[in-house]
């Protein structure tokens, strides 16, 4: 099989396998980002955590490409913030991916609804993400270890005896790919679940915590 296709049928079955916090990551849970977001994310999968530890470590730089330039990136940003409908009751401003980075995603809805109706502000703050993370191969295999950690210690619950087996050939792969990148910038990206995105219509910007405390 072809390394894309092997990716991306793997992207495949990881977006159907959901995940839990067991009751005995109660205790870790105030300590780790990722825990905090499954426990608010009930309908959340494997390949959802992927997505989740990659933007927190390498910030968004990988959007950049040779089609794709910042100035596209801005365009579509005003595009997609025009379109942003009423956010539902439970959603919040940011949601902290990474306490070593301090990059987290802001929400466009609550921000236009909430804070102001321009983009300008938030493009700035994407900006200084874009132009100060480091991007950490290192911290990124440090963060997926430790999901694989959680999920062997039964923190993080598979339900399905075929999906952690499926999930355990995955974690694998990654992290042969981890160790054959010269960057987390190497790293394949993908996109949240088919369940993620129906459950929650995520519409978020990466930026640090620091720039957007003052409106939390």
């Amino acid at each position: 099989m072809k390394f894309r296709e092997e990716l991306k049928l793997y992207e495949q079955k990881m977006g159907k396998i959901r995940i839990k916090p067991s009751k005995d990551s109660i205790t870790l849970i105030s300590k780790h980002p990722l825990l905090i977001h499954i426990l608010q994310y009930t309908y959340i999968t494997v390949i959802d955590i992927y997505k989740f530890i990659l933007q927190g470590t390498c910030g968004w730089s990988h959007l950049i490409t040779e089609k794709r330039n910042l100035h596209d990136i801005k365009k579509y940003l005003t595009s997609e913030f025009s379109q942003q409908a009423k956010p539902r009751d439970e959603e919040k401003l940011f949601d902290l991916l990474n306490r070593s980075t301090e990059i987290g995603r802001l929400n466009l809805r609550v921000w236009k609804l909430r804070v102001n109706d321009k983009t300008d502000e938030i493009w700035n703050m994407m900006e200084n993400v874009q132009q100060s993370a480091v991007c950490s191969l290192e911290l990124f295999k440090k963060r997926f270890e430790e999901f694989g950690n959680f999920v062997n210690s039964k923190y993080i619950i598979i339900k399905e005896e075929e999906d952690i087996v499926q999930y355990e050939s995955w974690f694998k792969f990654i992290i042969r790919l981890v160790s054959n990148a010269k960057s987390c910038l190497n790293l394949p990206l993908v996109s949240h679940s088919e369940c993620f995105r129906s459950t929650y219509n995520p519409s978020y910007r990466l930026v640090f915590q620091k720039d957007i405390e003052k409106y939390l």
